[in-house]
């Protein structure tokens, strides 16, 4: 195997590995967050609430930041509401969701369907991916050629 092969295939490797290891772990982490999360409010009461606003903020001329505003009522009538940033940026007004709301303080509540975040574990993955398959393509294509050296001097 040439030098340049060689460097070629250790490369595209190392970053395929390193990208497939850091998907995993960044999932892991997520999901092991998640569950933590979701065992520690499981007892909340759960509440139906509306999403009544849904702000893009600009940070920067490249940047913008999303917000959402929720809203919810007590069985007993009492009303509160929260605006927070949104994972996933648009945001229909006037979408139901499910809410989990803090007994001893109703205005701290987290959404029912909060989901772990796909998307560095999801972009990492189709990175890892493509390196490993380049690297074992760069690798496939160097022993093909040395098989053809290796005829053509018999």
């Amino acid at each position: 195997m040439s030098r340049t092969t060689l460097i070629g295939v250790s490369v595209f490797a190392l970053l395929g590995l390193g990208c497939l290891s850091g998907s995993a772990l960044t999932l892991c982490r997520g999901l092991q967050r998640h569950r933590e999360l979701d065992t520690h409010r499981r007892d909340w009461p759960v509440v139906d609430g509306v999403v009544y606003t849904a702000d893009k903020t600009y940070t920067s001329a490249k940047e913008s930041t999303y917000r959402i505003g929720t809203e919810w009522v007590l069985a007993d009538g009492r009303r509160f509401s929260k605006s927070e940033p949104s994972r996933s940026g648009v945001e229909t007004v006037g979408r139901k969701v499910k809410l989990r709301y803090d007994p001893a303080n109703p205005a701290h509540s987290e959404s029912v369907d909060a989901s772990v975040n796909w998307l560095v574990p999801l972009i990492l993955g189709v990175f890892g991916g493509i390196f490993s398959a380049l690297s074992i393509r760069l690798l496939s294509a160097e022993r093909r050629w040395r098989r053809s050296q290796v005829e053509a001097d018999a």
